[in-house]
Parts: structure tokens; sequence; C-alpha cells
């Protein structure tokens, strides 16, 4: 309080404070906001807010040069497609996830999504949004960020067309290959079992591996599980190892399977199952020394495991030995394919393939699969086996 003295007047009651506090603020919050403009106005994504019923109510400068679209078309509006195409998408999974979380008032983030712009372009864009409420809890709307994704979908869209035609041009080559060198071995055979018979036999016998391998290589990159395949791990192993024991044995080696005595059944593509452990199986054979057993091994996790008696994997080497065309050892035979087969086929099963040492020397190979694609046995079907 201050008295204040004015001439015929007398004194007059005055009020003094110190606002340079407030002053200050007001200025950080100045410069605060000016900062947050030229963020928004540098970034690369784009922001907006919509109101309690889901309605535009603000659009960065960013999001209308980028999409190409008027104020006046988004603003007041529950959708940023002019088109209207948008209305038409089918009710996917992640549709109906992103309308529960909207109806819940949740956040949501990298919801994908895409529109038709004025020029009749189609935008792929993703978005996140958190709610904004009341001090009493009342909603308000949603506050959030997009980012126009569409030339990271058409690079993707380029990488899958290109992979779909290497896939069929290995896929051609492999069939051409097949005749004539089912011909060629065919007129091997008439020959007499002279050395350089057997040895021609031998290189075409390789080369038909590798075609066919080709051919398998194509069908798993399309590899998808029905909802009614079923396969039994200890069939697929008894199988297998009845069809392979001849090379085996050839080799100076033996096979066993040790299995539960039932059967034990899982959600899986039992063709892909039975070429996936024929490739490890050979690649055991291949590798492990004479006169050992190689061992095929079946649990009720499930999983299955070809333990070996060789030179073992090196620790380097353990995930690369799985990509196609790579060969460990060039000295051997093949063209880097059957791992690679193995790795897609666990893949599309979304189970695991680990790599160990076996005790006292040699690989362990082992697939693990993820438990909810186990299955009751069926007393009919175990009755059958």
């Amino acid at each position: 309080l201050v008295l204040v003295p004015f001439p015929d007047v007398g004194y007059v009651n005055a009020y003094a404070s110190d606002i340079s506090v407030r002053l200050a603020a007001e200025t950080a919050l100045k410069e605060s906001g000016e900062r947050l403009r030229d963020i928004a106005s540098a970034a690369s994504d784009w922001f907006w807010e919509t109101d309690e019923n889901m309605r535009f109510i603000f659009l960065s400068d960013r999001a209308y040069d980028l999409l190409d679209i008027e104020k006046d078309s988004v603003l007041g509006k529950m959708s940023l497609d002019e088109s209207g195409t948008e209305k038409k998408r089918e009710k996917s999974g992640k549709w109906r996830t992103y309308l529960l979380d909207i109806e819940a008032h949740r956040p949501f983030r990298d919801f994908s999504y895409s529109i038709t712009d004025r020029d009749g372009n189609r935008r792929h864009l993703t978005i996140s949004g958190v709610p904004i409420f009341e001090d009493d809890g009342t909603f308000c709307g949603y506050r959030g960020t997009g980012t126009d994704v569409t030339g990271l979908v058409a690079a993707e869209e380029a990488l899958r067309a290109s992979e779909e035609r290497h896939r069929m041009f290995a896929a051609d080559v492999a069939h051409e290959l097949r005749t004539p060198l089912a011909i060629f071995r065919s007129n091997l055979d008439s020959l007499e079992d002279s050395d350089a018979g057997v040895s021609l036999r031998g290189e075409v016998d390789s080369m038909t591996r590798i075609v066919e391998q080709l051919l398998v290589s194509a069908r798993m990159d399309t590899l998808e599980i029905g909802e009614n395949d079923v396969a039994d791990l200890k069939g697929i192993c008894t199988k297998v190892a009845t069809y392979i024991a001849p090379l085996a044995v050839m080799e100076y080696k033996s096979l066993e399977v040790l299995a539960p005595e039932g059967p034990v059944l899982i959600r899986g593509h039992e063709g892909a199952l039975e070429q996936a452990l024929r490739n490890l199986i050979e690649n055991a054979i291949r590798y492990s020394a004479r006169k050992t057993t190689i061992t095929i091994e079946v649990s009720p996790e499930p999983s299955i495991r070809v333990i070996d008696h060789g030179r073992g994997v090196p620790l380097q080497k353990r995930e690369v030995i799985f990509r196609r065309f790579l060969r460990s050892d060039r000295r051997s035979g093949g063209a880097g394919i059957g791992l690679s087969i193995v790795r897609r086929v666990v893949d599309a099963h979304r189970g695991v393939i680990r790599v160990k040492d076996t005790p006292g020397g040699g690989a362990t190979f082992e697939i693990v699969f993820p438990p909810e694609l186990l299955l009751e046995a069926d007393p009919e079907r175990e009755g059958g086996i």
C-alpha cells in the first residue's frame, strides 16, 4: 500500500506490485509456443486434433502440403478421404481394434489405412493419437500425429514383386531342367558300370537334388498353414528316417528315432515338415563321422532334435548357415538351399530353430514349436498309426 500525494486533493491510496515474474513467464510461454511451431513446420510428420465427435478441428500446415488437400474439405469432417472411398473399406481386424479403442477413449499407435486424394491418387497413412479429457473427466476428443508412408508402401510392394519374379524364375528353370536330367540319368543307367559312368551318375544325382531343392524353395516362399492342417511329429520322423536310412547306410552311419509312445500332433503342414526334417537329416549324414549314429528325437514340448557326431557348427556360423545359397563348406555338394528351406518352414509354423553343440562333439539342430500349436491326440487317429 502506497500513499500518493496529489495537489488540492490530498493523499490517494494506491497499490503497487512487482510483475516481473509474470512478464518472464509470459515471455517464456511465447518462446515455447514459437519453438513448437518451428518444430511442427520442420517435422516430416503432421499433427491433428478432433472434437468429442471425432471431427477434425485442427490440422497442421504440413498435412495440407503433404496430402494436397484444402482446409475447407477436412475441418469439421470425420475423414481425410475426399472421395469417400475410405468408407468402402472392409472391416478388417485392424479396423475393429481401432474402432474399439476410439469407443473406449484409449490411446492408439501406428494405425495404418489409405485414402484417395483429390487427384485420384492412393495415399497410405499411419496415425497415432491420445484422448483429451477435461478436469472433470469429460471426453473432449483426440490429439495426435500422422505420417504419409506412401513411398514406403510402394517400395515394399516393389520388393515383393521382385521377390515373386525371382521365385517364379527359379521354379521355371527347375521345371525345365527336370526332364533332361531324368533322360540323361536313364541313358547313364544303360552304360556299363565303368568308373566314368559311376562318377557321371553321381553328378547327375547331385544336380537333380539341387533342382528338387529349387522347386521346394519356390513353394516354401508361399507356404501357409491351414486351419485344418494336422501333422504328427512322431509319424513324420519315423517316415523320413525310414526313407533316408539307405543313404545313411551307404555312408557307414545309422539312424535312430526316439519318441513318446503316442503321436505328437500339432497344427502344421505335414509335407513341409517332412521336407525340413529330410534336409536336416541329410545335412547330419553329410557332416557326421563314419560309424556314428544320428538321433532324431521327438518331444511333446513339441520339438524335434537332430543330433549328429561330426565337426559341429562354429558359433559365428550358427545364424548365417540358414541363409539361402550360403554353403558353410564349399568342398561338399549342394547349393546352400537346404537349411534355408528349414528356416522358412519353421518360420511358417511360428517356431524357432537353434544350433547347439552335441556333448562329445557334433551339432544338434533343435526345432521348437509354440505350445499353442499342440493338439489333443484323436483316439481313432492314434489307433491307425
